[in-house]
């Protein structure tokens, strides 16, 4: 299935947008970046999947690198709303969740938003049992690691 050329115009227009994006970033931070987006085409099995870049995200490449390496998909549906969830406040709203609730694994990596196929932005997320609680609105995907120990509580100390 072709999606149009309007389509195939956007989707350029975005890569050259997210490209000028890195251009401060080191050969590191590029080369994590890369190898992420290599590794959600090929697991998702979607070769125009573009991940948006983000600079504040991981600074050094070495979270986009382990995700890249270590990253599991989830799928979205089936997933639960966290209670008293907002927009913009994935990693805040999940790391108050987890802080709230110890048996609840924290996950940070990036998700697939249903309205805008393909691209793929930072994220964070908890669950639990096989559920995932989504902290803003609806995903159509999750791929990302399980936040453990130190990392764990480093993040919800950062982020709560």
């Amino acid at each position: 299935m072709t999606l149009g050329p309007q389509f195939d115009e956007e989707r350029q227009e975005r890569e050259e947008y997210f490209n000028k994006r890195m251009e401060s970033w080191d050969d590191a931070q590029r080369q994590a970046h890369f190898s992420l987006q290599d590794r959600i085409r090929s697991v998702r099995q979607s070769p125009s999947a573009l991940v948006v870049p983000t600079p504040s995200f991981d600074a050094g490449g070495a979270l986009n690198a382990r995700i890249a390496k270590r990253g599991k998909v989830l799928p979205g549906e089936g997933s639960s709303l966290i209670q008293g969830s907002q927009c913009n406040d994935c990693h805040g709203t999940s790391a108050r969740h987890a802080a709230e609730n110890p048996r609840v694994e924290l996950w940070t990596g990036y998700s697939e938003s249903g309205d805008d196929e393909g691209i793929w932005r930072e994220h964070t997320w908890t669950r639990q049992g096989g559920t995932v609680f989504e902290p803003t609105v609806p995903r159509s995907a999750y791929f990302g690691v399980k936040l453990k120990g130190r990392a764990r509580k480093r993040f919800i100390e950062e982020n709560s």
